[in-house]
């Protein structure tokens, strides 16, 4: 997938309050995204770029390694990945990432443990019932707020929308987390019963 305008938009917003100067922000991105915002008009941008150049401190993740990312799997435990991203990012933004890893549990577990506590984690994906046959996993809303929880951690914003306009089978759900302090990511089987539908 990528960053579309309402992405782009309510990253923004919420980015402006904590962080208003982004130089030395530390920023994760789940896949190599492209922008799909107003401002390109429709050309080809890896958000990657866009965020270097507003001084982010940014890397991306991407089993294919395209736009500058790190060919990392992010089914597998990186815990130890590049000397310990343990609590290394303030931000990590998922647009359209998680859904096609296998192992979702492995994913978001990767995810929480690179956010430093306080910081913030994006996540946009498909809901249920939509994008047929686009990934491994589709979403709920209240997938993300029993998720949150567990992990003791804080529900910013959570919600839905049609991906660029498609209201017929393109609805993503949308949440932003705040992590918590020193609680652990549930374990595979508590966290088998949070409502997810794979495909």
């Amino acid at each position: 997938m990528g960053i579309t305008q309402i992405s782009w938009d309510r990253l923004n917003t919420l980015l402006a309050g904590r962080w208003v100067v982004r130089n030395g922000l530390k920023m994760l991105e789940l896949g190599s995204q492209n922008m799909y915002t107003n401002a390109f008009h429709g050309k080809m941008a890896f958000a990657k770029h866009v965020f270097l150049a507003q001084g982010v401190d940014h890397t991306s993740i991407d089993l294919n390694g395209d736009g500058g990312s790190e060919r990392l799997d992010l089914g597998t435990d990186l815990a130890d990945v590049r000397g310990g991203w343990a609590g290394h990012f303030d931000v990590v933004t998922d647009y359209g990432t998680a859904e096609h890893v296998k192992d979702l549990h492995a994913c978001l577990a990767n995810v929480r443990n690179f956010c430093r506590p306080g910081g913030l984690m994006f996540h946009e994906n498909p809901k249920v019932g939509n994008w047929p046959g686009h990934g491994f996993h589709y979403f709920t809303e209240d997938f993300w707020a029993k998720l949150c929880q567990a992990c003791g951690d804080t529900l910013v914003d959570v919600g839905e929308h049609a991906a660029m306009g498609n209201t017929t089978d393109g609805w993503n759900i949308h949440c932003v987390i705040e992590k918590g302090h020193g609680i652990r990511f549930p374990d595979r089987d508590t966290f088998s019963r949070f409502d997810l539908h794979a495909s």
